[in-house]
């Protein structure tokens, strides 16, 4: 997990020397969206999802997402366990990645780092429903992602990476 919060302490460390760096000129030239679409994890999630909500964000160049199948329990979700909890055979996935846009035109690529993992799910119909998420497995993902531009404010994003399989989004510049 150090060397997670290190990674990411150095990219925002660099991504902040380099905006800060530059002249007018170039800061126009970078490339600042918002973008939403699909991940595909190659994951066993028993019978959860393997494809996941995903979130774009690229701000002078410094890229961020987040995905995740948004699985859960039936009720309300708890922080611990009691005697009449169970286990389902649902897992909740997640993602969280960083990089840096380098801009080639039209088309801008990102080599990526993140952390992804999955969660168990467990239930506790006894009184009122309840769940709870417990036995988190991290894994770390390595990856790129490719955007181009369609138009002058509508782009599509695709990536691949060590854990997360696939993903594909819309996304708007600004």
């Amino acid at each position: 997990m150090n060397k997670v919060i290190f990674t990411i302490s150095i990219l925002l460390l660099l991504s902040f020397l380099k905006v800060h760096g530059q002249t007018q000129k170039q800061a126009q030239e970078s490339i600042t969206f918002i973008g939403a679409g699909v991940s595909f994890f190659n994951e066993d999630v028993k019978e959860s999802s393997n494809t996941a909500f995903h979130f774009d964000f690229c701000f002078y160049n410094f890229y961020f997402d987040f995905a995740s199948n948004l699985a859960s329990g039936k009720g309300t979700e708890l922080d611990y366990q009691s005697s009449q909890t169970s286990k389902l055979n649902k897992m909740q996935i997640n993602i969280i990645n960083v990089g840096y846009a380098v801009r080639l035109n039209k088309l801008s690529l990102f080599p990526i780092v993140g952390y992804g993992w999955t969660m168990d799910i467990y239930e506790d119909p006894i009184a009122f429903d309840t769940y709870y998420y417990d036995n988190p497995i991290g894994k770390f993902n390595l990856g790129a992602k490719a955007a181009y531009l369609l138009s002058e404010n509508v782009g599509l994003l695709a990536g691949f990476g060590t854990y997360e399989k696939f993903n594909i989004a819309i996304w708007l510049r600004f």
